[in-house]
């Protein structure tokens, strides 16, 4: 199964797992103040992390979370919590594990994380008639969904869900959007709005706009880094840049090759080239498949009806932002 992530992906559900293989890249945080924030019943607006808006209940909670999954207090709090198959309980938690953080170690730590900026490519533009019309491009096809106004022409994201069902033409690998630990009465329950909960009762899960701002730094693309060229591991800023401009040229296309990963043998009744999916996304008491989305590269096509020149355009002015 581990071997069956994409690289640069990771299941953070390993250790007590929903029964849906839905690993995704660690997001992008940064430009914290500059994004929106939305009423999700609490005393004041909060931010939507998480790659389908799952954490928004406040990134004291967010980062808490984070705390207990890896390490603080994992047997104290996550551990029992995952075996009984119940909510991890907050107040509980901070009862019985003596290393729970502080209140103020989780301020300071979520004021460090507003302090960050998207990294910024190190050349200004040289091709300006280039640029103006990569902008006005990108005015034209992407701003209802990555705003760019207002304080948001740092972020690009207007940080809204977009549910699989509202658009299934341009729909991306589903499994990481189903996942159910943040639901009502499941592991992470206590650190979801209700507003998540019920776009996820309704059938509504999706993925979150990404923002765009700093994107030359993050290729390849899409939650499960699926979409794109890596640069090496020691890249300068010009190889990055060379794996970003290939990384937009497969992001603006619809003649992806699909990339399915599959079993190199056979296991039990399941035989080599079987969908991985098919494994690792099925309840294992009844046998129910849980997504059998198993391409995962597909979806999000906007843009790619644009000539040659316009996308590289938009490319080219997306790397200064």
């Amino acid at each position: 199964m581990f071997a069956a992530w994409p690289d640069g992906a990771v299941d953070t559900t390993a250790l007590f797992s929903d029964n849906i293989m839905n690993p995704g890249v660690v997001t992008a945080f940064w430009e914290h103040d500059d994004r929106n924030k939305f009423d999700v019943g609490m005393d004041q607006p909060q931010l939507r992390n998480g790659q389908g808006g799952e954490d928004d209940v406040g990134g004291q909670l967010a980062a808490l979370r984070v705390y207990t999954n890896i390490g603080v207090c994992f047997a104290e709090c996550t551990a029992p919590a995952a075996a009984t198959g119940t909510e991890l309980d907050v107040d509980a938690c901070r009862q019985n594990c003596a290393d729970f953080p502080p209140d103020q170690d989780m301020d300071d730590l979520v004021a460090f994380l507003d302090s960050i900026e998207a990294p910024k490519y190190p050349e200004r533009p040289r091709h300006l008639f280039l640029y103006w019309i990569g902008r006005w491009a990108f005015q034209k096809d992407c701003v209802s969904c990555h705003d760019n106004t207002g304080d948001l022409r740092s972020v690009l994201s207007n940080d809204e869900v977009n549910p699989l069902v509202a658009d299934p033409a341009n729909a991306t690998n589903a499994c990481r959007a189903l996942t159910t630990n943040w639901e009502a009465g499941k592991l992470w329950g206590q650190f979801s709005s209700d507003v998540y909960k019920a776009r996820a009762a309704a059938g509504n899960k999706g993925y979150r706009t990404m923002p765009l701002g700093g994107i030359w730094a993050t290729e390849p693309f899409m939650h499960n880094q699926s979409i794109g060229e890596w640069a090496p591991a020691d890249a300068s800023v010009h190889e990055r840049r060379d794996a970003y401009f290939a990384s937009m040229q497969d992001l603006l296309s619809t003649e992806r090759a699909p990339k399915i990963n599959t079993l190199p043998f056979a296991v039990g009744p399941f035989p080599a080239g079987t969908p991985l999916a098919y494994l690792f996304s099925r309840d294992p008491a009844t046998g129910q498949l849980l997504c059998d989305d198993v391409v995962e590269n597909h979806g999000h096509y906007f843009g790619s009806e644009l000539p040659g020149f316009m996308k590289f355009a938009l490319s080219y002015w997306l790397l200064f932002q």
